[in-house]
Formats: structure tokens, sequence, C-alpha cells
């Protein structure tokens, strides 16, 4: 099916889905419908480039195949649902929830309605962390040891035109914390040690100036069957921005920087090789994500499979979370 004939619903229309919008427009998706739950006035999209409606009977006329879900994330797992009551399959923005409670029945619907679920964790596409995900499977450099990632932000930053303290990612009831909101680089460490990882040490804290109700820093320390080990740090509070991610081999020590869109590789001889991505922009991520998307819709027959993937993944990270 041409992308023009898609249907695509998006629920919420904040930043992320303004940006999902955008995106499906530069994909060539003409037919998007936003489910909002008041007619507020957007803030970079202009109205009369799409359908805006305030309940999902109003958005069925409009017959969407697919729905990308934008809202807090509270609200993620039961509008998964019925987005899959009603025919259309998902893509869900991380996490998925913010407890393991449901996932299972969530699984279960997506195979009875015969639809996939995917979860919006857009780093898996991106092209530095893919090449290092595959030197870890092809235990390159004399074997893959240990995986570290550090990520920190400055909260009241992320959306200057708002207040940062009513925002979902501060609010406890809506699913917040440092913990659930920056879950991208739980969720690459995961998937870089492999299916069979899980915590050994969880800590969380709310010690900031920060004025919120929620974990504002999260440290976690992952094994996985081989003993390799992971340790993912993630906080609201660092002014300057600063997300890397080190792999440490027998034979070499290999660096991410996500600001600068950079890979190293340091060699015991004192050889470094740097790769750089030029004109990289975080956007190609999203764009990625929903290509991925979009192609899925046309293959059903990944979609059992896939669907399990995704919330088997998911309840890892959650139970790692909760």
């Amino acid at each position: 099916m041409p992308k023009q004939a898609l249907s695509i619903l998006v629920i919420g229309a904040g930043s992320i889905g303004e940006r999902h919008v955008r995106n499906l427009r530069a994909l060539g998706v003409d037919q998007i419908t936003v489910l909002r739950s008041r007619r507020l006035p957007l803030r970079t999209i202009k109205e009369d480039e799409l359908t805006i409606v305030t309940s999902f009977d109003e958005a069925m006329t409009y017959a969407p195949t697919g729905a990308i879900i934008c809202t807090p994330t509270a609200l993620h797992l039961s509008q998964s649902m019925e987005c899959l009551r009603r025919g259309m399959s998902v893509l869900v923005e991380k996490p998925l929830s913010h407890t393991t409670a449901g996932l299972a029945e969530l699984e279960a619907a997506a195979l009875s309605a015969g639809r996939f679920v995917q979860v919006g964790y857009m780093m898996r596409f991106h092209p530095l962390l893919l090449s290092v995900k595959k030197l870890v499977d092809e235990n390159a450099y004399g074997g893959f040891v240990h995986a570290a990632s550090h990520w920190g932000e400055y909260l009241p930053d992320w959306h200057p035109w708002e207040d940062y303290r009513e925002g979902y990612a501060a609010r406890k009831e809506l699913g917040g914390g440092a913990g659930l909101t920056l879950s991208h680089d739980l969720d690459v460490a995961l998937w870089i040690l492999g299916a069979d990882a899980g915590a050994r040490g969880v800590v969380k804290s709310k010690g900031s100036s920060l004025e919120v109700d929620v974990d504002v820093s999260i440290d976690v320390q992952l094994e996985n069957g081989k003993g390799q080990i992971g340790t993912v740090h993630q906080n609201f509070f660092e002014r300057t921005p600063r997300r890397t991610y080190t792999y440490l081999f027998d034979e070499a020590r290999v660096e991410v920087d996500f600001f600068a869109n950079q890979l190293r590789t340091y060699y015991p001889d004192g050889q470094v090789d740097t790769e750089t991505i030029e004109d990289f922009d975080r956007n190609d991520l999203f764009l990625d994500q929903s290509r991925d998307f979009l192609s899925r819709l046309e293959a059903p027959d990944t979609w059992a499979d896939y669907t399990h993937d995704q919330i088997s993944s998911s309840q890892r990270l959650l139970e790692i979370l909760q």
C-alpha cells in the first residue's frame, strides 16, 4: 500500500506528538488524524494540515490502520489496548507503561486482533550503536566484557516554553521520573547485553534542587548469562548535557559520544580510530523508527514474533525500574 494511502492516528500533540506528525508528513503519509483531549493550539504545526478529533469514535471515521501514542506514560497501556481493540497496530512512545501489570494482556490483545505493538526506543536505530551491537554479537576485539552508559540533562531545559514541574516527566502519577523517562539507555544496555540480562542492583535518588516528586537519578547494574556486566546512569539534574556509552573488549575500548555523533576505538598500542557521522540529526532516529513502523504495517507475517519481543523486552526493563 502506498504511504499516501495509509491513515495514521497520532494520539497526543505535545512536542513528541508534533514531531511524529511532521515526520509522517516527510515520509509521504497524507492521511493523519490527531486525537487530543482538548482542542488546544498546536505549537509547530498548522491545524489546517491535519484532522483533529477529541474521541476515538470520531477518529475511527477516518479508518486508521495504525496509531502512534504520544501521551503521558501512565496512559500508554490503556490507549494501546483501545487501539488494538479497534483494529489498529500501535507504535507507543517509550516506556510501554509505568508498571508491568497488564503487559501479558496487551500481548494477548495484539494476537487476538491480528495486529502488532512497537515500543518507541528509537536509539536502537542509531547507526553507531548498531555498529557496537554488531561488534558485541560477533565477540570482536578478543571478546566483549563490559558496557557503561551515562546520560545526564537538566529537566527544566527540555521544554523552556513550559513549567517543568507540570510536565509528565516530573509527576509520579503520570509515570515520570529519571528511570522511566530516560529509559532509552537502559533499553540500549539490555539490547546490547542480550535477552538473558537482568539487574544485580538498582539505586534511585530524589536528591536534587528540582521541585519534583519523582526519582531524579538512577543507577543500574546489569549482568547476563556470560558474566558480562553493564552499568547505566541517568539523571535529570546535570546542567551540561552528557550522553556517552563505553564498551570494553579484551583488546579495545569503544566509546560513543551521542552529542558529538562520534565513535572512537582505542587500542592497546595507542592507536585511536574515529568515526564521525556528519550532518547527523537526532530526528533521523525518529524517521528511521517511523519508516520501520510503516513498513511493518505491510508485513503481517512478522507481527506475532515482533510483538512478543517488544513486550518481553519492556517487561524486563519495567521489572528493573519498579
